[in-house]
């Protein structure tokens, strides 16, 4: 039987300050690009928006938790010892659920093991497609997802539709081997991340390419409570290494914020302005390591933590800066999670999704993640850590504040408060890495 790639590609993005543009031009519904076998051109042709027919579902949701557990999940899978991770587990889940819907067998079973049972998994992603939609003043949030498929595999009309309707997706046909469309849909992912991902795929797809998925996620937020620029100075910043780094580090004086504290970590809840999303840092207490601590990190943990929260807490804040570009093939944290014949070139079952012109097996040959972090005074895509050293809040004198100090490697989150939802996890080691 010959073998057919399926790959994913999840450039997830995080992003602060205004950017660049991407270039003149962006991805139409028909673009032209050269094919490698003759002179003649061929299109890349928007599929979903001349074929599609509508998908409707009915549907309640009575939990979040398949997305928490398998952003938790992956995130500690993930970690390598690789400076500043970062991981967009909302990003992962939505285009992951993509591929799943297209699964048959085994594969199917797999998929609805890691992501959720009884069909949780299409409605959980399109509950957050429309959750986290954003357009304000203050906070730009979007989530948007697109199939790149190759001219020798026919997609079936079932997984188009759906992947249509329920996922907003953008379907494109085109032969993915070549330099062409490899700039189509680098053109997409810089169109669809305000300039932020200019180049996603750095060379043209193996011949064997049949199925490209692409998710993206942008944020842009300011804080609720901005820093005040004349506020930020260099201070040490104690890396995972042990060396000691000048920094740049914000401050907020005599603030309140909610306090988080248990005996393995202390926090802090930053929240973001008109919104329901918060930037949340955690940081060691003990003389275990953040990194150890998340190796046993759990949805249920942090919903402890955030559910014994201390309101309104005084204390004098400081948190460094920092811009981080984190790219990571996910393959094998995935299939250590159980997605395993997806990834098998033989046993893989993606059926569903459609044929190839001669006959060929589709299988997962990657999943990737790519992402850019920028906090600063006026607001973050991302959350940090925060180092916190207090008593009981009962206890506290209120004209003394606590001192809340970032100054050694932490865990930080972006968080939807209101089901718990983490957009975004990661561990900053060097804030100047």
């Amino acid at each position: 039987m010959k073998k057919r790639t399926l790959t994913f590609i999840l450039t997830t993005t995080l992003i602060t300050g205004l950017l660049s543009a991407c270039g003149n031009s962006s991805t139409s519904d028909s673009v032209t690009v050269p094919s490698n076998n003759s002179s003649q051109k061929s299109e890349v042709i928007c599929l979903t928006d001349t074929v599609a027919e509508s998908v409707n579902i009915d549907y309640s949701i009575n939990t979040y938790a398949p997305v928490n557990d398998f952003g938790y999940r992956l995130f500690q899978e993930s970690l390598d010892g690789t400076t500043n991770p970062v991981l967009s587990p909302v990003s992962a889940y939505i285009a992951l659920t993509m591929a799943g819907n297209g699964a048959n067998g085994a594969t199917k079973d797999e998929f609805l093991k890691l992501l959720g049972e009884n069909g949780e998994m299409t409605t959980l992603s399109d509950d957050m497609i429309n959750r986290f939609s954003y357009d304000t003043e203050n906070l730009k949030l979007n989530l948007s997802n697109s199939a790149w498929i190759d001219d020798e595999f026919t997609p079936k009309q079932e997984w188009l539709n759906t992947i249509s309707s329920l996922y907003d997706a953008q379907a494109y046909h085109a032969n993915l081997s070549t330099s062409e469309a490899m700039d189509a849909m680098n053109q997409w992912v810089c169109d669809h991340t305000q300039g932020l991902i200019k180049k996603m795929i750095e060379k043209p797809l193996d011949e064997k390419a049949r199925l490209v998925l692409f998710n993206t996620l942008y944020f842009k937020s300011t804080w609720r409570d901005p820093f005040i620029h004349e506020m930020t100075y260099n201070q040490t910043f104690t890396t995972t290494e042990g060396k000691e780094k000048e920094t740049a580090m914000m401050h907020q004086n005599k603030v309140y914020f909610d306090y988080l504290a248990n005996d393995q970590v202390d926090g802090v809840i930053l929240p973001y302005a008109d919104s329901n999303l918060a930037f949340i840092a955690l940081k060691s207490k003990s003389n275990t390591s953040i990194r150890d601590y998340c190796s046993s990190l759990t949805a249920e943990a942090i919903s402890s933590l955030l559910n014994e929260k201390q309101e309104s807490t005084y204390m004098n804040l400081t948190l460094p800066k920092f811009d981080i570009t984190f790219d990571q093939i996910l393959n094998d944290s995935l299939i250590n999670m159980g997605l395993q014949t997806a990834f098998d070139e033989a046993k893989a079952d993606f059926t569903d999704l459609g044929t190839t012109k001669q006959d060929g097996n589709l299988y997962i040959d990657l999943v990737r993640q790519k992402a850019n972090i920028r906090l600063d005074e006026e607001g973050t895509e991302a959350a940090a850590a925060t180092e916190v050293a207090m008593v009981e809040a009962t206890s506290l004198d209120i004209e003394q504040p606590v001192n809340v100090t970032f100054d050694q490697p932490f865990l930080y989150m972006i968080m939807d408060m209101d089901n718990q939802i983490p957009l975004f996890i990661g561990i900053i080691d060097n804030p100047d890495a």
